[in-house]
């Protein structure tokens, strides 16, 4: 059984055995050693050996920043011009300012007054008007001319046209639906 740093069925055959075989022809002589070694300044050799800023950066100001004062001026500005409209209104006229007058009222009858043209024979008016040929309830609902086409057969399509027919006719001919009565057929 392996380590858990080992794959589950162990290390392959001729293959490294653990993680420091890997480094065993890696060989490392005192002079590389000496040479990789990091040297760190002491704090004093630091502060001797000071090189400038690549950027320089402006110094602090001590006041308001620009972005303050520009803040400030708007809202200044802004409860400026509030004041300023409330003095001086810019939408009265001198017709607003006026006093108001008391309020009129007219009322207009809905019935009219006297006799309306041809309410004594309701059947003579209807009979000479345009709407004299149209025919009354399911006959006024004529089917159109029907042919067959690519999916269904002639016999089909009337049976489509009678069956929408017969739903307008029993939704919105019927004496009982237009009061709102409940009708099963």
């Amino acid at each position: 059984m392996g380590g858990p740093g080992d794959p589950p069925e162990g290390t392959p055959e001729g293959g490294p055995v653990g993680g420091e075989d890997e480094y065993r022809s890696v060989v490392f002589d005192e002079s590389f050693v000496r040479a990789a070694r990091l040297q760190e300044y002491s704090a004093q050799e630091r502060m001797a050996d000071h090189a400038p800023a690549v950027r320089r950066r402006p110094p602090l100001r001590r006041g308001l920043s620009r972005q303050a004062l520009i803040l400030f001026l708007l809202i200044a500005l802004a409860f400026g011009t509030a004041i300023y409209m409330g003095v001086r209104h810019p939408y009265q006229t001198s017709a607003v300012r006026r006093p108001a007058e008391p309020l009129r009222m007219t009322v207009i009858p809905l019935a009219p007054a006297g006799k309306v043209p041809g309410h004594a024979d309701a059947e003579y008016l209807y009979g000479h008007s345009p709407a004299a040929q149209y025919r009354v309830g399911a006959e006024g609902i004529p089917l159109p001319a029907s042919r067959r086409t690519a999916h269904f057969s002639d016999s089909q399509v009337v049976s489509a046209l009678t069956t929408a027919k017969d739903y307008i006719v029993r939704s919105s001919l019927d004496p009982d639906v237009l009061v709102g009565d409940q009708v099963r057929a």
